[in-house]
């Protein structure tokens, strides 16, 4: 089966538990990350060497592009600019810096340079900017999805180099313009960033749901930041609809300490888990 996995931003340790929870119930599980390896978290080493030797395009490992990596891509033209007409690291024309720490991490891993870039650019340069996948699901219907980043803009008069940037950028969510159900990250569930014309039923740090629409983006890199959420590494499988998480919820909540942790896990359950999401129901009702 098919799973798509949420934001990574650095959170090694969360990406490989979540990997062996998957595939030591399915064998034979497909992966597909929504892009954002980098920027943020604290292992960004490390699932860059481990994006490099497993992600291909057609492989067990596979990915779309990120506005992350997009952003190194765009950072790469102003650094070889650099490099070739001042000079390594020239006091008179200090290097360009990523927005955010992509560029530092490289420097901690001695890979400031054309050479030491490479791997990396062509990684990121080869990601597509969205896949659209058919699968069979458990009662034999069929479905449609399209896995990107952020958004998909399905007008057909958007000029190619409009949706690429819509791909990794826009955050407009549901009612899609076609049958299609869209699985993105970009915006973590805890933003609650949701056009204010929507109803989104969304469950803050764990995956949410609108009209033809998956947010598998649980704003993992945050959870020191909300602790009175999951905050979890999340994938969504494609066939079944089954959400499969780091560790349960309770768990993660326990995390903070045994006795507060139960009560942020009781008022989180009272208030998100009670009922199932109602978007999420109407898409298992369509297809399930």
């Amino acid at each position: 089966m098919h799973y798509v996995i949420g934001d990574i931003h650095g959170c090694y340790q969360d990406m490989i538990a979540l990997l062996n929870k998957i595939e030591s119930q399915d064998q034979d599980a497909q992966i597909i990350f929504v892009g954002d390896f980098i920027d943020r978290g604290p292992d960004v080493d490390k699932v860059l060497d481990w994006s490099l030797e497993n992600i291909t395009l057609d492989g067990k490992y596979r990915a779309v592009r990120g506005n992350h990596e997009q952003m190194v891509l765009e950072w790469y033209k102003e650094f070889m600019d650099w490099y070739d007409n001042a000079g390594n690291y020239s006091a008179r024309e200090p290097m360009p810096e990523t927005y955010y720490d992509f560029s530092r991490w490289m420097d901690a891993m001695g890979k400031l340079s054309p050479a030491g870039l490479k791997p990396y650019i062509d990684f990121f340069s080869h990601l597509p900017y969205n896949r659209k996948m058919t699968v069979e699901t458990a009662s034999g219907k069929t479905v449609d999805y399209r896995i990107v980043h952020a958004f998909y803009e399905y007008d057909e008069g958007v000029p190619k180099l409009e949706q690429y940037y819509t791909n990794l950028y826009a955050r407009k969510y549901g009612n899609y313009k076609s049958e299609e159900i869209v699985v993105h990250g970009h915006t973590p569930t805890i933003a609650l960033a949701a056009e204010d014309s929507l109803t989104y039923n969304i469950r803050p740090g764990l995956i949410s749901y609108h009209k033809s629409d998956v947010n598998v983006d649980c704003g993992c890199v945050y959870k020191e930041a909300y602790p009175e959420y999951p905050v979890m590494l999340g994938a969504f499988c494609l066939e079944t609809f089954e959400e499969i998480y780091s560790k349960s919820v309770k768990e993660r909540f326990l995390e903070n300490g045994a006795e507060d942790g139960v009560r942020k896990y009781e008022d989180y359950k009272e208030q998100y888990l009670a009922r199932e999401s109602l978007e999420r129901a109407v898409l298992m009702k369509m297809y399930l």
